[in-house]
């Protein structure tokens, strides 16, 4: 949980793992694992890649 100076209590879920999950082949690391999360370092993905994480999820959460 993050705290941020916000008035509504709120939760920004990041999912953590100590392996790196894949999608299509490609790994996304956790790079600031297991310390706190470090939201300046990600994985750079182009637009395919963020269809494809698009159409995973919502494989996974129906009506969306």
């Amino acid at each position: 949980m993050l705290m941020m100076v916000d008035p509504h209590v709120h939760f920004h879920v990041i999912p953590r793992y100590a392996a790196a999950p894949t999608l299509n082949g490609r790994a996304f690391p956790d790079q600031s694992w297991p310390g706190p999360p470090a939201l300046n370092l990600y994985s750079e993905t182009d637009a395919d890649t963020n269809q494809a994480i698009i159409r995973a999820i919502s494989a996974h959460w129906p009506g969306v």
